[in-house]
């Protein structure tokens, strides 16, 4: 039997960079790059603006997932997964506001599609309903 879950935020974002064009090396280790920044704000004030968001927050031991519709403007070789990790990160910074962790994310779901006039990723998320569960 699945866990019932409960939809508690969406919105279309701009592609994240992958992760291979995230982190550059500087002189004591490695450090975000523009790109990533960029994304980063773009992302988040995307999110704010036009996303929805819970109606209230959510405990910090939540177990919570998304899924992902990523549209790429072409069948190019970009690897899916090197997309995923920084909209989940996003989506504890922003939509829980620091918490829950992400290590209570118990799943994860994602497609990747083409769209050439509209790149993007609409990115919605769940939580575990777990009063439908008894408790």
């Amino acid at each position: 039997m699945s866990a019932p879950m409960i939809q508690v935020a969406s919105a279309w974002l701009p592609l994240p960079p992958t992760s291979n064009n995230s982190y550059v090396n500087i002189q004591h280790g490695r450090a975000k790059s523009m790109a990533l920044k960029n994304w980063e704000e773009a992302a988040g004030w995307t999110w704010r603006v036009e996303g929805v968001m819970p109606k209230e927050p959510l405990d910090k031991t939540q177990t919570w997932g998304w899924s992902g519709k990523f549209y790429f403007p072409s069948t190019s070789k970009s690897d899916l997964d090197n997309h995923t990790k920084h909209i989940t990160d996003l989506i504890v910074r922003v939509v829980f506001g620091g918490a829950p962790d992400d290590r209570y994310m118990t799943w994860c779901n994602h497609r990747k599609l083409v769209d050439k006039k509209n790149p993007g990723v609409m990115v919605t998320v769940w939580k575990v309903d777990h009063d439908a569960l008894g408790g």
